[in-house]
């Protein structure tokens, strides 16, 4: 599971696996791994509690909720069940829940260190050694400039390119027994292009949070003359023309998502 994170104490955002989705109280924190801090530890909150509105928005925005086969999920009804946390007089904590990885939940001194705020590093863990991307195989992805970059040179930038196809899957469904599951735990949008100077490439976008789809009108062709592909706050917009900031009034297809990548077919 990968997660666009916010941290509100160093007012940035940062890409990570989650390591672990731990409930202690007042909902859950997750633990991620800041690369942008020498790969710390950090315990954040899932609401945004600062913000003092109706309702809570989010710290941790989902790109995908696909779970590594090692992940187990512990959960208690009654506090005294509760594996206790920290065994001091004015911070005792107690695990109501515990998603993740189950390295985490036999190393607890981990969570209760976080939460004493010392710094933890992944360079001091054993388990880290052996952690998998969570990337898949054959596919490049846009977290920079530099692939973007890569990505418009590859394709010329888009230029003389048609989109062939695009799909969308929620990740909702209603069930054999009429069941409704509405949450979009998916949110991913695949689109191919072809081109006259490059092989075709497919694109997907993952944890998408808006989108829009323009076809040609009756009068107009639909050739691309060029794109933009621009990164901000870990979120990467997709527009079918040239723009130079972004425009989510934008009179085209475009795309705002958590995460790109893409390959040739």
């Amino acid at each position: 599971m990968k997660a666009r994170v916010y941290d509100s104490c160093e007012d940035y955002y940062f890409i990570s696996e989650v390591l672990a989705i731990i409930n202690i109280g007042y909902y859950e924190k997750y633990l991620v791994m800041d690369s942008k801090a020498d790969n710390r530890l950090k315990l954040i909150d899932f609401l945004d509690k600062k913000v003092k509105t109706d309702s809570y928005g989010a710290n941790v925005n989902i790109i995908d909720y696909f779970l590594p086969d090692n992940w187990i999920s512990r959960k208690v009804k009654k506090k005294e069940d509760c594996n206790r946390l920290l065994d001091t007089a004015d911070r005792d904590r107690y695990i109501f829940s515990f998603r993740g990885y189950e390295y985490f939940s036999d190393n607890l001194n981990i969570i209760s260190d976080l939460i004493l705020g010392k710094e933890v590093f992944s360079r001091d863990i054993s388990f880290f050694n052996n952690l998998k991307s969570a990337d898949i195989e054959g596919w490049s992805y846009l977290r920079s400039q530099n692939d973007i970059d890569d990505l418009m040179k590859r394709f010329h930038g888009f230029h003389d390119s048609v989109l062939v196809d695009a799909s969308y899957t929620s990740g909702s469904y209603v069930d054999n027994d009429n069941a409704m599951y509405c949450m979009d735990t998916i949110r991913s949008m695949h689109m191919k292009f072809d081109s006259q100077w490059s092989d075709s490439i497919e694109l997907v976008f993952s944890g998408v949070l808006d989108s829009r789809l323009k076809p040609a009108e009756d009068n107009y062709t639909s050739n691309l003359f060029d794109a933009s592909i621009i990164l901000k706050d870990e979120i990467i917009y997709f527009f079918t023309a040239y723009v130079k900031e972004v425009d989510e009034n934008f009179n085209g297809t475009w795309i705002k998502s958590l995460e790109v990548r893409w390959r040739y077919v």
